[in-house]
């Protein structure tokens, strides 16, 4: 008999789990994420695992990125560029390897 229980099919897959591309256009004439600023955000990285909270995650991130500014890009959408970094584990579906 098949095993598979209603929140397997419930769950999205990979492909579903990464984000859309902002569709805030940048207005920067070049720009790129230092290492410094990725490294920044994978201080408090969201598993998915244990008893994280996933509301306190996405606050923390919020305050992080309301200190950064890069000019030409608004707020949403290095949020949504830097939004990867901050997951590990079973949350990043995969997608990236930390």
């Amino acid at each position: 008999m098949d095993q598979t229980t209603l929140f397997d099919y419930a769950a999205p897959s990979g492909a579903e789990l990464k984000p859309p591309s902002s569709s805030q256009v940048i207005l920067a004439v070049c720009y790129g994420l230092r290492p410094s600023l990725i490294e920044m955000v994978q201080e408090n990285p969201f598993s998915g695992e244990g008893d994280e909270n996933p509301y306190t995650h996405l606050c923390d991130f919020e305050q992080l990125c309301s200190c950064i500014h890069t000019q030409g890009m608004r707020r949403v959408t290095l949020m949504w560029e830097l939004f990867p970094f901050s997951l590990m584990g079973k949350s990043d579906g995969g997608t990236l390897a930390m």
